[in-house]
């Protein structure tokens, strides 16, 4: 058991329990550490963190986790050794970072990211292309604070927040947004990436949502990711000291609804335009999207009067 207990990461993770005697082996000084709070490497921290490079994200996953302070021993031997850290692989990296953004000391993780200089490593396009450089660092980790949520992707949304330009949402599911490079660079499943650049897409709409039209509107509020939308608008007002007024109006308006006001079933589909000898093809998506839009702003709301405004559009040639 000592021997093993040597080959361990921290002290903290370094005692063992005797089942037997009932007794508690400690090796280490894992216990005096668990009580004073203290992530330690055991022995030598430099090669503790060359046996397993992830040992790095892991004592600022521990430390922040659990509200402790990262010993200075440990914590300079991260610093010297963050380079190396390239050598994990991404998926593994990607995992702690998931599981730190995911708990309530998710500033804190930030912090101590910053802190051991690993953000460059992990993040690198955070630092980089951070034009406001340590400020906006500091909003990050104050808007990480306020966040409440057991997900990771809304924490993630508001750390590459600063790399998504609202005038360019068109390119990120293209693939040219850093947001997006960010996301597969980590290997993030696709559920994963649609999440977290459907919640940068969405911001700026819902900080116009009382002056979008309903069929802008609607979607968002029924969409499955709309909760998420609204943890990450609060958590931005209370960083920013001001009422959640967007996440209030969009409660209210929910509560306004009676039945499937918010997600009626369509009023026509596909056999009423094959009906009407509409070719196939982008033809079906732009008729089908115009009558879709006009009934969710409430101008058409019967399928007699859908059925007529199809075959205006398609006398009209609104398809080309």
């Amino acid at each position: 058991p000592e021997e093993d207990a040597q080959r361990r990461d921290f002290t903290i993770n370094g005692m063992f329990f005797d089942p037997v005697n009932e007794t508690l082996l400690d090796f280490v000084g894992g216990r005096e550490d668990l009580a004073a709070g203290v992530v330690r490497a055991i022995g030598n921290p430099v090669a503790r963190f060359t046996e397993d490079k992830l040992r790095m994200l892991r004592a600022v996953r521990f430390t922040a986790t659990f509200g402790f302070s990262l010993d200075v021993a440990t914590a300079d031997a991260v610093r010297a050794l963050k380079q190396q850290l390239h050598q994990v692989s991404v998926e593994r990296i990607a995992q702690e970072l998931k599981r730190m953004l995911s708990h309530p000391s998710r500033d804190q993780a930030f912090q101590l990211l910053q802190d051991t200089s690993l953000l460059a490593d992990v993040l690198p396009e955070v630092c980089e292309d951070n034009a406001a450089g340590q400020a906006d660092l500091i909003s990050i980790g104050q808007t990480l604070r306020h966040l409440e949520s057991t997900r990771f992707e809304p924490a993630f949304a508001l750390i590459l927040k600063s790399l998504h330009s609202p005038v360019a949402q068109s390119v990120v599911r293209s693939g040219s947004s850093p947001a997006v490079g960010v996301c597969r660079r980590l290997k993030l499943s696709n559920e994963e990436t649609d999440c977290i650049c459907w919640l940068l897409e969405s911001l700026p709409v819902l900080q116009e949502i009382r002056n979008q039209a309903l069929h802008v509107r609607k979607p968002l509020l029924a969409h499955s990711h709309f909760e998420l939308l609204l943890q990450v608008s609060a958590a931005i007002a209370a960083a920013e000291n001001r009422e959640p007024t967007d996440v209030r109006f969009c409660r209210d308006y929910l509560s306004s609804l009676i039945g499937d006001e918010l997600c009626p079933p369509p009023l026509v589909d596909g056999q009423d335009l094959k009906a009407l000898n509409v070719p196939g093809g982008p033809a079906f998506r732009v008729l089908l999207s115009t009558i879709r839009n006009e009934q969710l702003d409430e101008i058409l709301t019967t399928r007699t009067s859908a059925l007529l405004r199809l075959r205006e559009l398609v006398n009209a040639g609104a398809v080309g």
